[in-house]
């Protein structure tokens, strides 16, 4: 993801960033450009298809979402896959924020 974003020209973003949210509590974001409030999450089958890791990715989602970030979650086939899908996506929505 860091080649894809640094190819196309997107704004540097934060890599494995803390974003403390409240109670102590937060979480690491793969990806985070903080000024636009966009996590994005890499995730592949090995670490996320668990159905623990599955059900804690949706809560921490919603947990982000409710401190004002949105999360953006890609498949990691995607990013060789459909790499210009991907940058498009990304680049539309830092364009809005």
């Amino acid at each position: 993801m860091l080649t894809l974003i640094a190819a196309s020209g997107l704004p540097q973003p934060r890599v494995n960033a803390w974003i403390a949210l409240d109670g102590n509590t937060g979480y690491e974001a793969d990806i985070l450009w903080p000024e636009a409030r966009l996590v994005v999450e890499v995730d592949s089958r090995t670490y996320h298809a668990r159905r623990k890791a599955f059900a804690h990715d949706r809560q921490r989602d919603r947990r982000l979402a409710l401190a004002g970030f949105e999360t953006r979650r890609y498949a990691a086939a995607e990013l060789t896959s459909h790499p210009e899908r991907v940058v498009t996506e990304l680049r539309s929505f830092l364009t809005r924020h």
